[in-house]
């Protein structure tokens, strides 16, 4: 089982299923990496192996052809946040309170997310409404891998 969720000149991002930990994963494949991608996805690669957070996706591991690099994480399910919100039972009328009701525990989210996040030393540079999954419970998880290499202070 697979399925190509993006496609670019550059980069892949396909979901499968991992038959060794039986569970579903998402490859981001960057092709004909040069020694800095390299560096950069072994820096994410190691810096996500510290951070273990129900709101920020979980990075296997890094894989390596002589053409590829294929950066390994666990499949997260859920809407992105603008097909979430869109679903919401709200209109154009709706009170404040109604709309925060549904959003609070989200940015809540997402701001304990973002803080595990800087406590590894990373910033995630590509956060927007495609990179935040909202389970059918309502926890957001940051995916993507928009991240600046760890920084030498904490």
């Amino acid at each position: 089982m697979s399925e190509v969720l993006r496609r670019s000149s550059q980069r892949d991002v396909v979901a499968a299923l991992d038959v060794r930990g039986d569970c579903e994963v998402v490859l981001k494949r960057v092709r004909a990496p040069d020694r800095n991608a390299i560096r950069r996805l072994r820096s994410v690669e190691h810096a996500y192996a510290q951070i273990d957070h129900p709101n920020v996706m979980q990075v296997v591991e890094l894989k390596q052809t002589r053409t590829d690099a294929w950066l390994v994480s666990k499949r997260v399910s859920g809407d992105d946040l603008l097909t979430w919100w869109r679903r919401l039972p709200l209109h154009a009328t709706s009170r404040f309170e109604e709309r925060w009701r549904y959003l609070a525990p989200v940015l809540t989210g997402l701001l304990d997310g973002l803080e595990a996040i800087h406590k590894a030393s990373l910033a995630h540079l590509d956060v927007k409404p495609a990179n935040i999954l909202i389970s059918g419970a309502g926890r957001p998880t940051l995916v993507g891998t928009g991240f600046a290499e760890p920084s030498d202070s904490p």
